[in-house]
């Protein structure tokens, strides 16, 4: 199966390592060759980073959060 994405931001990038670990044929397409504004990852930098989120958010949240750190080391 064929697979394109749009975007190559963090989102992005985590559909398309999916798709592949699946065995698709995954193709990524972005806005522009490096992150910029054009990126939600640009904009939402704090999601990234659990402990900023656990700090304000219920603590589902901040579960989840130390949850996908472990995802992300796992790729």
């Amino acid at each position: 199966m064929k697979i394109e994405v749009l975007g190559s931001g963090v989102s992005g990038l985590c559909c398309a390592h999916a798709f592949a670990e699946r065995g698709c044929e995954v193709s990524i397409i972005a806005t522009s060759e490096a992150l910029d504004s054009s990126c939600c990852s640009w904009w939402a930098g704090g999601m990234l980073a659990p402990g900023c989120e656990g700090e304000s958010a219920e603590p589902l949240i901040a579960t989840l959060g130390l949850e996908s750190m472990a995802f992300w080391r796992s790729i």
